[in-house]
């Protein structure tokens, strides 16, 4: 194994407990998701009997973690009422969507996925 391959998986092996790795693009780590497959967690919300965004938060026992997040960048971004139209670039889950539809009130929302596509 390459010296940097070496440093790289001790790193990480040290990272591993704190949910964090070290990455050059996409990990190849089984034990490190890069994503969430949309598929899956929105029938697991479902499943639950909860919304993607509060599945989300229990699932990583991070209760309120969403409404943070979406208030901390509505904050940062200086916005608040209604606005024109919203793009969103790699959703995800599109965990966030909800809360800053409510929040903005957008004529358009616009969603842009970056991941492959997983039918599983």
């Amino acid at each position: 194994m390459p010296a940097k391959s070496a440093i790289k998986n001790c790193v990480n092996a040290g990272l591993r407990p704190l949910d964090m790795q070290l990455v050059r693009g996409r990990s190849s780590d089984p034990a490190v998701q890069t994503f969430l497959s949309a598929r899956k967690t929105i029938a697991a919300a479902n499943r639950a009997g909860l919304s993607v965004a509060d599945y989300i938060d229990q699932r990583n026992a991070t209760p309120g973690a969403t409404a943070s997040t979406v208030e901390f960048i509505l904050r940062v971004a200086g916005l608040t009422g209604h606005v024109d139209r919203v793009c969103e670039i790699g959703p995800g889950t599109g965990r966030f969507a909800e809360r800053v539809i409510a929040a903005l009130h957008p004529d358009v929302y616009e969603i842009y996925e970056t991941a492959s596509l997983d039918l599983s």
